[in-house]
Order: C-alpha cells, then structure tokens, then sequence
C-alpha cells in the first residue's frame, strides 16, 4: 500500500500464512482474521498506510471502504499540521521517490531481458 499507493485488503489472514509467516499468526492470536490499508496522501504523495483489522473475515464493502479513506484522509491532515512540510524535505522526498523509480525501472528491464517478455 504504501509503495504502490494502492489499497491493499486481506479478506481472510489464514490464506496468507506463506505471504506473512510471522504477521499473520500474531494478528490471529490478536483475535484479527482480516487487515486492509489505506494509503495516507496528501498532494499526490504517499505519506504512509493506514491498517484496518477486521474480527471477521471479508472484504470491506463500499461504505467501509469510504469511511477508511476518510479516516487516512483525515489522519494525512493531522500529520501535516503537526509536522509541515519544508522545501528541503519535499526536494529529499522527490529525489528519494526519483531514485527508486530508476531502480524499480531497471529491475524491470533486467527481467524482461532474462525472461524475453515484454
């Protein structure tokens, strides 16, 4: 969530045991069998991932979903007043962001080429 900036829901933490084999059984002996997070932003950049644990197993339905985004929209807020951004930090933000999409893009093309898919 916090990479790609995209939701991410988890409707039964047991069928994820191999993906978090350390998360899932103390989010289980927590008493949580699902976990959804979503992103924190604030003018287009992922500030963070706001979790959601869930004591039933399932998707979240449309109006869950609308109050988590309100909820990380709101926390997004929080942060910004309590720590606003300055122009050193937002230059470091972007240089960080720029250099690991040359990364991830290079990974990319190193992929293609030793598996010849495009």
């Amino acid at each position: 969530c916090y990479f790609s900036g995209e939701p991410v829901s988890v409707a039964d933490l047991n069928a994820e045991t191999d993906r978090w084999p350390r998360f899932v059984p103390a989010a289980l002996d927590a008493g949580f069998t699902s976990v959804h997070a979503v992103p924190m932003r604030a003018a287009g950049i992922v500030l963070g991932a706001l979790g959601l644990f869930g004591t039933r197993p399932g998707a979240l339905n449309d109006a869950d979903r609308l109050v988590g985004q309100t909820l990380a929209h709101i926390a997004s807020v929080a942060i910004l007043q309590e720590c606003p951004p300055t122009p050193s930090t937002v230059m470091q933000q972007l240089r960080k962001a720029l250099t690991s999409r040359v990364h991830v893009e290079q990974a990319k093309g190193f992929l293609r080429e030793s598996l010849d898919v495009s």
